[in-house]
């Protein structure tokens, strides 16, 4: 089976963070959020070679813009991010 490249946002804590752990064995699993120390803990002890962390506020156009051009292809979004 091929390993998905998979975007999840709001992967820093709670089911953003369940989602990457979940996939990280067996896909490419890149965590975006706007806490980057947040990020690291989430990934802690999840396979270095499928994991990558990248630092967005989705509330700010320019912060976004610059995600975009770190992603390269995408085959999954999990649009996870938000506050209730």
């Amino acid at each position: 089976m091929r390993k998905l490249n998979i975007v999840v946002t709001g992967a820093s804590r709670g089911i953003g963070a369940a989602i990457c752990k979940a996939l990280a064995d067996d896909h490419h699993v890149i965590m975006v959020a706007r806490d980057h120390q947040a990020l690291q803990l989430s990934a802690a002890g999840l396979p270095a070679e499928n994991v990558r962390l990248i630092d967005c506020d989705l509330r700010s156009h320019e912060s976004i813009k610059r995600a975009c051009a770190e992603l390269g292809k995408v085959d999954v979004l999990v649009n996870n991010a938000g506050i209730a």
